[in-house]
Order: structure tokens, then C-alpha cells, then sequence
């Protein structure tokens, strides 16, 4: 069977945004300043801030931090958007390097430093469960339904998103032939339709294991080496790590009533699950920066991508810019394709890319590449004819 592998940043997501605005990795504090009357997102930023997480210190950002740190539910919404502006105009940083730093400093930095990595995984899902569906979905649907239609052929999908646009648009563009169960790469322990209704054990949502659901199927499948926003993991000490049975036994699935993929909405400090009458267990949203040291179910992720890219006969790059200072997944590409005798087709999808881009790829994938360079939604457009042509 022939195998389409899709690598999917950023800039898919972002050329679906409608009336709400999307990060890229470089202007996310920037966007997240747009949310910022939400008191979640607000109460992030400003642990970012007193939590000395930026590589570049803006000593306006920090006084206002100060200032309101004591009854974030106080602060005006014209202070609100006083610090918005400023946030704006502070030197961009890449939300990848802001996460590595957010653990970096929790280990051994202020109280507010302590907090840093888990607000900010807060703060990250507040804004992609604020924008919620409000996307352009229909025109991603229509370009996986046309890849779909071809039952001779199977689609791995490496998603280095958080978000879950791609997950909603694979899901219903497949019929739900893709199943959340066990189409990313792994299978859930367990699923729930509940959020917490506290923090306290008591108020655990009920859960109930995944064996019930239906399966995914074989040929389309959606792997994310960075995590994923309903991706939750049993959070434990030290002392339980010896108690823990792997990753798949300590992950949760958050389904909406239709056992369809939502977000997990969720702002309680801790969120208890209960299934099997089992004792109520306290979990976290699982996503983490491209860094080497990885959870277990992250790195059997990545041995699953090397596979795929071994075996792909088209690859494409969909809003994907795979930055030099990736070392370690351009040196897994390189890798895995080292043994690839059947890729022909290599197709490039970005926005106002240059031709340096252009090169590095097809020299990084030793294969001429397709390019599409006015956005996805253009592509969509040009490939559908293309297909059609060639069909007839």
C-alpha cells in the first residue's frame, strides 16, 4: 500500500484563522496578549513575567506584573489592555524556547518560577480552547477527503502542533474512521465526557476505559511528537514514578457527548479522573518543547515517524518550517529517509517563504520539491484542479 506522510506546522493552522487570531511559534506571547481579559491567560502572562522566564527582561512588563500580582480578578480591562500593548512590543521569543525555560527555571528559581511550565500549558490551552472550532475547517476538510478517497493508499500525519485543528478536520473528513482510541500512535487507558467540578479528589470526573470505543483505522494515523492539548497524563511524584505502568495506562481521552475530540476546559490547579473504582488520579495536559529528553510515549512517537518517513512514496510539508536549530528531527529525516527507495514526490506548502527555504527542504529530503508558496487555502485550489486533471 502506498503511504502519504504529512508534516504539519504551524502555518496550517494558522491560515485557517478566522475571527480570532492564531499564533506561529515566533509571535505567541504576542497573540496571547490579544486574550488577555481571560483571568487564565492573564494570571500566565503574569507568572511568565515574575517568574523570569524570558530571555529578554522588559522591566515595564515586570512593574505591572508586581503591581498586579496580589488580585489578578481586580485589574482593570484598560489595564488589561496596557499590558496587552506592552507584551506586544517586547522582543518576539519562540514559544518552544519559552516552554524549555518555563521547566528550566521551575526547578530551582522563585515561587513564581515553580509555577511557570504548568500556567503556561494553562495559558496555551485557554487561548486554542477560546478559538475552539472557530476555524476554516471546511477548506482542510476537503483537501484530507480528496487524500482519503484513494483506498489504496495509507496517511500518517507528524502533527508539531499543540492545537487540535488537524485532529478535528482528520476525524470528520475520514468519516471517523480515524479514532482518537488508538489513532495517534498509542491507545488511551481511559475517556471521559466530564471536566472536574473542583480541584478536590471528590469532584473527580468519571472515566471509564477506552476497550468500549470503537477502533481506528490502520491507514490513517496522526502522530505528535510534541504533545497534544487532550492529551492527558497521570501527573505523580517522585516517589509514584515506581507505581507507574507505562504511558498508555496513565493517559486520559477528553470526549465530547458524540465520542468525538474536544478540548479539556478545565482551569482547576489539580483535575482528578476515577475509573474502575480505582482511587481518583490527578492529571495534566501532556505537550512538551523539542527537546531530547522526552516521556516515553513521546519517544516511541518519533520511532513511529522514522518509520513512516522510511516508508512514504510523497511527503508534504503543509505550513511546516522546520528551523535549523531543530537539530534532532532534521537529523531524524535524514535518517529515516536514508533508506527510502520510493519517495517521488516531495510537495511544499508555506506562505511567502524564500527560495533558501525552498532549497534547504528538497536538499534536506533529497527530492525536487512541488511548491506552493501563497498559502494553503490557495493550494487547496490549485492541487484539487491538478488532481482532477490528472485524473481525467
Amino acid at each position: 500500500m502506498s503511504l502519504s506522510v504529512y508534516l504539519v506546522g504551524a502555518g496550517l493552522t494558522k491560515s485557517l484563522e478566522l475571527s480570532r487570531r492564531v499564533p506561529l511559534m515566533m509571535d505567541f506571547i504576542s497573540v496571547m496578549a490579544d486574550y488577555v481579559q481571560n483571568d487564565i491567560i492573564l494570571n500566565t502572562l503574569i507568572t511568565l513575567e515574575l517568574g523570569g522566564v524570558y530571555a529578554t527582561p522588559c522591566a515595564e512588563c515586570k512593574r505591572f506584573a508586581d503591581n498586579v500580582k496580589s488580585d489578578l480578578s481586580a485589574v482593570a480591562s484598560s489595564d488589561r489592555t496596557r499590558f496587552a500593548n506592552l507584551l506586544k512590543g517586547r522582543s518576539p521569543e519562540s514559544v518552544e524556547d519559552l516552554l524549555t525555560s518555563a521547566s528550566r527555571v521551575g526547578a530551582n528559581g522563585n515561587i513564581w518560577a515553580s509555577g511557570a511550565a504548568t500556567y503556561f500549558r494553562y495559558g496555551i490551552n485557554q487561548l486554542f480552547a477560546t478559538v475552539g472550532w472557530d476555524l476554516n475547517l471546511r477548506v482542510l476538510e476537503k483537501f484530507l477527503s480528496e487524500q482519503f478517497s484513494n483506498r489504496s493508499r495509507s496517511h500518517t500525519f507528524v502533527c508539531f502542533n499543540y492545537d487540535l485543528a488537524l485532529d478535528k478536520a482528520v476525524e470528520d473528513a475520514s468519516n471517523r474512521s480515524w479514532q482518537p482510541r488508538d489513532g495517534y500512535g498509542f491507545e488511551f487507558a481511559a475517556w471521559t465526557t466530564e471536566d472536574p467540578a473542583s480541584d478536590h479528589p471528590n469532584s473527580a470526573a468519571r472515566a471509564f476505559s477506552t476497550s468500549c470505543l470503537p477502533q481506528s483505522s490502520p491507514r490513517i494515523k496522526i502522530l505528535k511528537p510534541h504533545g497534544s492539548l487532550n492529551w492527558l497524563q497521570r501527573r505523580i511524584n517522585a516517589e509514584a514514578k515506581a507505581e507507574s505502568h507505562g504511558e498508555s495506562a496513565e493517559m486520559l481521552l477528553p470526549l465530547d457527548g458524540d465520542m468525538k475530540i474536544r478540548h479539556w476546559r478545565s482551569t482547576n490547579t489539580f483535575n482528578y479522573a476515577q475509573w474502575n473504582n480505582d482511587l481518583p488520579r490527578d492529571f495534566e495536559i501532556l505537550i512538551a518543547p523539542p527537546t531530547p529528553d522526552k516521556q516515553p510515549v513521546m519517544q516511541n512517537i518519533l520511532e513511529q515517524e522514522k518509520e513512516a518517513l522510511a516508508a512514504a512514496d510523497e511527503i508534504f510539508l503543509l505550513g511546516y518550517s522546520l528551523p535549523r536549530t531543530d537539530t534532532d528531527q532534521r537529523d531524524l529525516i535524514k535518517r529515516a529517509l536514508r533508506g527510502n527507495k520510493s519517495l517521488g514526490q516531495l510537495i511544499i506548502v508555506n506562505y511567502g517563504a524564500d527560495d533558501s527555504y525552498f532549497r534547504d527542504m528538497s536538499e534536506l529530503f533529497g527530492c525536487e520539491a512541488t511548491r506552493f508558496n501563497e498559502g494553503f487555502l490557495k493550494f487547496v485550489g490549485c492541487y484539487s484542479a491538478l488532481s482532477a486533471s490528472t485524473l481525467t
